[in-house]
């Protein structure tokens, strides 16, 4: 299994307080079934306040398996997947997530997240949630 990782996730690893989710996200970075996409690495980098925590963790990222796609396509994909949901009824307050979601999409992987917004896009696309 293959699973991408939200940043809501990354950052409860790193703050180290849930020991269950730091378990499950270990287990998964050891088993080498961890992947990351460009938004969630943006988002994780920009919330570090030094350099060398920075230059660090862009190191241990840029590790872990990549999904990389066209990201014409990726942007136009997220903003499609926003469109619907708003036709829905469903507004998802970062545009962000529906990015992160596309990547989830295109690459058929499993996503752990502790957003709310991810559950509203579930409910309207086929993410295959990790729980």
């Amino acid at each position: 299994m293959v699973l991408l990782i939200d940043t809501s996730i990354w950052i409860e690893f790193f703050r180290g307080e849930d020991e269950k989710l730091v378990r499950i996200v270990r287990k998964h970075i050891l088993s080498n079934e961890v992947c990351i996409c460009p938004p969630i690495l943006q988002e994780i980098l920009q919330g570090v306040r030094d350099l060398e925590t920075f230059e660090m963790l862009s190191e241990q990222l840029m590790s872990i398996r990549f999904l990389e796609a066209d990201p014409k396509m990726m942007a136009i994909n997220a903003a499609k997947l926003y469109f619907n949901l708003r036709k829905k009824g469903v507004t998802v307050r970062k545009s962000m997530d529906c990015l992160i979601a596309s990547y989830a999409l295109a690459f058929d992987v499993a996503f752990y997240h502790a957003d709310r917004d991810f559950d509203h896009i579930s409910r309207h696309f086929p993410i295959k949630l990790f729980t």
